[in-house]
Order: structure tokens, then C-alpha cells, then sequence
């Protein structure tokens, strides 16, 4: 059996009105990040734990977050997530998958 995923994130994060209307169409819901830990930028390990640190200020009501990392880097890798997944913890938030966060089926 084959299936068809339901998700997409468009790259760089970046689209339009138009690429929404045509992914719309073709059964995808595209899921973005709302925390940026810029991790690419500076590699700067106190400025990347300070974006999950905005999680605390948020008043939005938001129950839940979606971060953007890159595995390419070895300080993201060893440092940063290690050290995301006890902070999320300690805030007790669960890490669930990208179509539970968003309430939607993974697949088409």
C-alpha cells in the first residue's frame, strides 16, 4: 500500500496565496514553524536557547509550538536539542508528531 503524505513544509518556509490554493487542491495542509532558533545564522548556542526561552512569554494561547533546527550542525545536534528536549519538558509540554500538533491525518 501506498501512501501519499497530508503535510508539506514549503521550503524556506516561504509561499503565497497561489501555492496554498494549488497544495490545497492536491490534499496537502502546509505546516510551518512558529519558533526559529536561527540556528543556521550564528551558531550561537545562548542566542538559540533564547528562542524556546520565548515559549515563556507567550500569551497567545498557542498549547503547543513548532521549531525549526538544522541537523546539519554539529552544535545543533550535540548542544541545542539535548538540551530543547529537557527544556520542553520542564515546561511540560509533550513532543507529539506534526499532523497531532496541527489535528490533521498524516497521509492521503
Amino acid at each position: 500500500m501506498i501512501h501519499r503524505p497530508a503535510l508539506m513544509r514549503p521550503p524556506t518556509g516561504s509561499y503565497d496565496a497561489n501555492a496554498l490554493a494549488v497544495l490545497k487542491k492536491l490534499g496537502y495542509s502546509v505546516v510551518n514553524w512558529d519558533l526559529d532558533t536561527n540556528d543556521w545564522r550564528a551558531h550561537d548556542f545562548t542566542q538559540e536557547k533564547a528562542a524556546y526561552q520565548e515559549m515563556d512569554k507567550d500569551t497567545s494561547g498557542t498549547v503547543g509550538h513548532i521549531t525549526l533546527e538544522h541537523e546539519v550542525y554539529d552544535q545543533t545536534v550535540n548542544e541545542l536539542i539535548p538540551w530543547a528536549i529537557e527544556y520542553v519538558k520542564s515546561k511540560n509540554y509533550k513532543f507529539v508528531t506534526a499532523s497531532e500538533c496541527i489535528g490533521v491525518e498524516p497521509y492521503q
